[in-house]
């Protein structure tokens, strides 16, 4: 994947199929004398090279293999290979010792991002089609970040989504919202609280069917 990433093009099915095909053909009219086992380990080798290169692995947290397998991966490139590797992660979901002792290794700076739901929450609400959607989320911004703080998950797609639900949701029964906007601030508020535990993992969708 970091090859196909490097050179899409030289990645190509295409391109491969001709590149193989054409090394095939060269080596039945010479008698496997054109392309030798050693000439394609240089090339790979060439080609493979990535030097001054910036490796970015994501979601670390997320990923099927341990991190400390990650760490060791990453370790390679980093120092036999002397490229620069920033892995973004969300530490506090990942519950590994060996990662601890590796991370201490090998990362030189951590740096910590975190966008708070006050500077993007603007943003979200003025995304909304609904004019009434859109003056419910402005009036009722504090008690609804008061409800996203509280459940302490802190997923700002979450909200997001939670936003645009209530949207639709306006959109759909605009007209018996429209005559209480307390209604539709108790619609708003219990979406946000909804997206966030069923993002989090701790409710499923059905758990609201059922109850």
């Amino acid at each position: 994947r970091v090859f196909a990433a490097r050179h899409p093009l030289l990645n190509h099915a295409v391109l491969r199929a001709l590149l193989e095909g054409g090394g095939r053909a060269a080596n039945f009219i010479t008698r496997n004398a054109a392309v030798k086992q050693s000439d394609g380990a240089g090339l790979r080798k060439f080609i493979l090279s990535l030097r001054d290169a910036v490796i970015v692995l994501d979601d670390l947290e997320r990923s099927v293999l341990p991190p400390n397998e990650i760490m060791g991966f990453l370790n390679d490139f980093v120092e036999h290979q002397r490229v620069k590797a920033i892995l973004v992660a969300a530490e506090e979901q990942i519950d590994d010792k060996k990662f601890e002792v590796q991370k201490e290794k090998l990362i030189v700076r951590t740096l910590e991002l975190r966008s708070e739901p006050e500077s993007v929450y603007d943003h979200f609400a003025d995304r909304l089609n609904s004019n009434l959607a859109k003056r419910v989320a402005r009036s009722s911004k504090e008690a609804v970040l008061r409800d996203f703080a509280a459940a302490g998950l802190h997923n700002l797609r979450s909200l997001r989504i939670a936003l645009d639900d209530f949207d639709r949701i306006v959109g759909a029964f605009e007209d018996v919202l429209v005559n209480s906007e307390d209604a539709a601030e108790q619609v708003l508020r219990q979406t946000v609280v909804m997206w966030a535990y069923i993002r989090a993992g701790t409710v499923k969708p059905a758990d609201f069917q059922n109850s």
